[in-house]
């Protein structure tokens, strides 16, 4: 993502959030509820796991070939992890602009990712991707969400 999209993308969700009495958003605005002023309650609703677990890799690497020379739940969470990793390298600079020109409390990758303790909602079928068991309670797989 190209830093004018990235700033146009913070912006409109500075306006969104304005009047907003709470936050939901997905993984591609996983700064939103660092922008609301004053600070709103907020929950992630995501199509696809980001969450960390031993029990699958990344969407973003291949499952671990039969008889590989090391543990499948070693590679798993190396995959998520180098997943945070490149995600950190493409929009860190972006970040810590945004950070630099608003004066705005930005999440470090830790905080972002990893020490997550609100809600998550992970919209797929739990018969599709079984909801891992290294997950922390906050994490779940509810399945189709429908609007009113």
């Amino acid at each position: 993502m190209s830093e004018p999209i990235f700033e146009r993308a913070v912006k409109e969700s500075i306006r969104a959030c304005q009047e907003a009495d709470a936050i939901i958003y997905s993984n591609i605005g996983v700064f939103a509820h660092r922008l609301a002023q004053p600070p709103l309650p907020y929950c992630s609703v995501m199509l696809q796991p980001f969450t960390p677990t031993s029990q699958f890799a990344s969407a973003f690497f291949p499952s671990l070939p039969a008889g590989a020379p090391f543990a499948e739940g070693l590679y798993n969470r190396l995959t998520h992890q180098a997943f945070l990793a490149i995600f950190w390298h493409c929009f860190g600079r972006p970040f810590l602009k945004l950070q630099r020109e608003r004066g705005l409390r930005l999440p470090t990758r830790t905080e972002s990712w990893q020490a997550r303790k609100h809600l998550t909602c992970y919209a797929y079928s739990p018969s599709l991707i079984t909801r891992p068991n290294d997950w922390p309670a906050n994490i779940h797989v509810p399945g189709c969400l429908y609007l009113p």
